[in-house]
């Protein structure tokens, strides 16, 4: 085990309240003076920031990995903001529950993770974890902790989330069957050394710790010139990639809007496709066709789970409550996977005719429910 530097920063993320060298065997508190004396050149640091500016919440979230679950925290925690408009920075500080789907979410202003990170570089050391105060109570007991400490106290939670208050507001947030223990000095850098095993860590997302891949490349100037190579093979076959998949969206929008007005022939103008059709089948069931809304929600269920499958026309006929569509397949098999979906799906599929164009398959068939 290596040496580990604990820096504790006050409510400004700035002012330097603590440090400590936790070493094996010995930890030694100094203070920042002495960092300029001491050989710290890559030494891991562990900064404790005050709680008051970190906010954590159990929020039920989807079962996502983590890195997607972090893109969409901003509009799932909407609700659970103060002010909107500030740029923040979210961590997730637990594992999903297999059976709730919760997780701890915090949530610091990235003004403050900022300061932070710019605190630690003007001292020339090696950032590691950045987290707040009061994760360094255990909630692995299942109980609820609070102490007290300089005028604050932290409280950790039976659920894992906690805060960090000044004395008099902590008297009001506090739970009465809390019991609050104060800390002497000692207490509380016995809590301080307890850093190193805090798993918990605000460095995620876009504050997430990176290595310097180039690095090693400065001293293997062929493997240098290799890797640019490689390198700007990827880009050009990602560019590539995008500039298809912007054809091949361009296409299917052709698509969908030819399909949009064969079935909506009044619509003079497209201003949003998906907004208009929604209208027009929330009217057309409101006066009378449901039948078409079930239907074509079969159609178009059975086409999603048929990814090679494109519906060329649809068409509905009130009078007998039945839709017809035309759709094209790679091949006959996919044709009757198709229709089994669709007859799982509760409709009964008459099949009016088949030919082969191509490499495609075209079918035309009719669908209407069971009774």
């Amino acid at each position: 085990m290596s040496d580990r530097i604990v820096i504790e920063l006050g409510a400004n993320a700035e002012t330097i309240a603590c440090i400590g060298i936790i070493g094996v065997g010995e930890t030694r508190w100094i203070t920042e003076a002495d960092l300029d004396e001491m050989p710290v050149e890559g030494i891991g640091v562990i900064v404790i920031l005050h709680g008051a500016c970190v906010a954590t919440h159990s929020v039920v979230l989807p079962d996502f990995v983590d890195s997607k679950v972090l893109k969409v925290l901003p509009g799932l925690m909407e609700d659970k903001l103060s002010t909107l408009g500030v740029p923040r920075h979210f961590a997730l500080f637990s594992d999903r529950d297999a059976k709730q789907g919760t997780r701890l979410v915090c949530v610091v202003d990235c003004a403050v993770m900022d300061k932070v990170i710019q605190r630690v570089r003007g001292l020339g050391l090696k950032l590691q974890a950045v987290l707040p105060d009061y994760t360094l109570l255990s909630a692995e007991t299942g109980e609820p902790l609070a102490v007290k400490w300089t005028g604050k106290t932290l409280v950790r939670l039976e659920d894992g989330t906690g805060f960090t208050a000044e004395d008099t507001q902590a008297s009001f947030m506090v739970p009465e069957d809390i019991a609050v223990k104060p800390l002497e000095q000692t207490g509380w850098q016995q809590l301080l050394q307890r850093a190193e095993f805090v798993e918990e860590n605000l460095l995620q997302g876009a504050y997430a710790l990176r290595g310097n891949a180039l690095a090693g490349l400065l001293w293997f100037r062929r493997v240098a010139v290799l890797a640019s190579a490689s390198l700007a093979i990827w880009i050009i076959s990602v560019l590539l990639a995008a500039v298809s998949n912007q054809e091949h969206a361009d296409s299917l929008y052709a698509d969908a809007e030819q399909t949009f007005r064969k079935a909506l022939p009044e619509v003079s103008r497209i201003v949003n496709m998906e907004a208009q059709m929604s209208r027009a089948v929330a009217q057309t069931r409101h006066q009378g066709g449901g039948e078409l809304f079930a239907l074509s929600e079969m159609v178009f269920r059975a086409v999603k789970e048929n990814p090679e499958t494109m519906l060329e026309t649809l068409r509905y006929d009130s009078e007998t409550g039945s839709i017809s569509i035309n759709v094209s397949f790679t091949s006959f098999a996919e044709s009757e996977r198709f229709k089994d979906v669709l007859q799982q799906a509760g409709a009964r599929v008459t099949e009016g005719g088949s030919r082969q164009e191509a490499s495609r398959v075209f079918s035309e068939i009719n669908i209407e429910r069971v009774e």
